[in-house]
């Protein structure tokens, strides 16, 4: 794809889907400030993406240009880019309706937007098991 960079192997690669700039900038700026490498995407066609960079994690908003991005989760899930990589839904959305979102789309967990990020960051450690990487490397 043109514009990619290389693929660095000493990082974890992150794929952070939004359609709000503003959440890619700051979202991306953590992710990037707590050691990781980070893609963004603004549209949920993201399956040569994925399968380009490879990422470890993907960030998915719910709602992307009004498209849905909990079908996109199931498409991955079940598709050959999305094995083995950890998909996290990212929404305003209560608890609640992303707990039953993950149960139908196949998610393996969500992030509330309005967590904070310092939250946003442990939850991506921990879903990444980012201490058994560091050890076991």
């Amino acid at each position: 794809m043109p514009g990619l960079k290389s693929v660095n192997t000493d990082k974890q690669r992150i794929l952070f889907v939004d359609d709000s700039k503003t959440q890619l900038i700051l979202v991306s700026a953590l992710l990037k400030e707590a050691g990781y490498e980070v893609y963004t995407s603004e549209n949920i066609w993201v399956s040569s993406l994925v399968l380009s960079i490879k990422p470890h994690l993907i960030l998915m908003d719910i709602e992307v240009n009004g498209f849905n991005g909990t079908d996109t989760v199931k498409s991955l899930k079940l598709g050959r880019a999305g094995k083995g990589v950890v998909i996290l839904l990212y929404s305003s959305k209560t608890a609640s309706e992303l707990t039953h979102l993950c149960n139908a789309c196949g998610a393996d967990g969500y992030i509330c937007k309005s967590d904070g990020g310092e939250h946003l960051v442990e939850i991506v450690n921990a879903s990444l098991d980012v201490t058994k990487v560091a050890t076991t490397n």
